[in-house]
C-alpha cells in the first residue's frame, strides 16, 4: 500500500496507523451495510432454551429474525412471560416457550488488530480494492468529507445490489489487502 500513499520508505505511516485506518474504513463499511439490511453481515446461531431461557450470542448487536423450523417467532415486549410462537429479549437472555430457537442476527463490529492481519477476510474478494481505496482515503483524511462518504455509499450499493441470495466466496487475508 506504500506506493498508493506516496510512502515508499514506509516512514510517513506506521503499521499501526494503517491498521487504524483499516478499522475506520471497515467500521464505515459495516455501518453502511447495516443500513441496507444486507445478509452479508448476518450470522445464525441456534440456542437451546432451558426452562424457557437461553443466553444470547455475545457478539449480538441486533436481532434480524427468530425462528424454529419454518415457524417465525414474533417479538413480545411485555415482561419475561411469553405466549406461544413469541419471544422476548431481556438483558442478555432470550425467553420463549420453545426448547430450541434459531436466531439470525447482526453481530457487533470487531476491530482488527496486528495479530489478526493473517486471518481470513470477513468480506468477499470483490471488496478488496474498495476497502484498500477507503484505507488510503482515511490516511489522507478525505474519507469523511462529503465526496468520500458519497463514494462509500454508492460503491457499497453497487457492490451489494442483487447479491442477497448469492453464495459469496470469502478469500484471502487482511495482510494481502494492505
Amino acid at each position: 500500500m506504500s506506493p498508493e500513499v506516496n510512502d515508499n520508505n514506509e516512514a510517513r505511516y506506521s503499521d499501526y496507523q494503517i491498521v487504524d485506518a483499516l478499522n475506520s474504513a471497515l467500521n464505515m463499511v459495516y455501518n453502511e451495510l447495516g443500513t441496507l439490511s444486507n445478509e452479508l453481515l448476518t450470522k445464525t446461531e441456534t440456542v437451546n432454551l432451558r426452562h424457557g431461557e437461553a443466553e444470547l450470542p455475545e457478539d449480538l448487536l441486533q436481532i434480524v429474525e427468530v425462528y424454529r423450523g419454518d415457524t417465525v417467532y414474533i417479538p413480545q415486549t411485555k415482561g419475561k412471560a411469553v405466549s406461544p410462537y413469541t419471544y422476548n429479549v431481556y438483558g442478555n437472555s432470550i425467553y420463549s416457550d420453545a426448547d430450541k430457537l434459531t436466531i439470525d442476527y447482526r453481530p457487533s463490529f470487531e476491530e482488527i488488530g496486528m495479530d489478526e492481519l493473517d486471518d481470513d477476510l470477513a468480506y468477499p474478494n470483490y471488496f478488496k480494492e474498495f476497502i484498500k481505496k477507503l484505507v488510503i482515503m482515511c490516511l489522507k483524511g478525505t474519507l469523511e468529507m462529503p465526496e468520500g462518504l458519497a463514494y462509500l455509499q454508492s460503491t457499497i450499493r453497487s457492490l451489494t445490489a442483487n447479491r442477497s441470495f448469492n453464495r459469496l466466496e470469502i478469500g484471502g487475508t487482511w495482510s494481502e489487502l494492505l
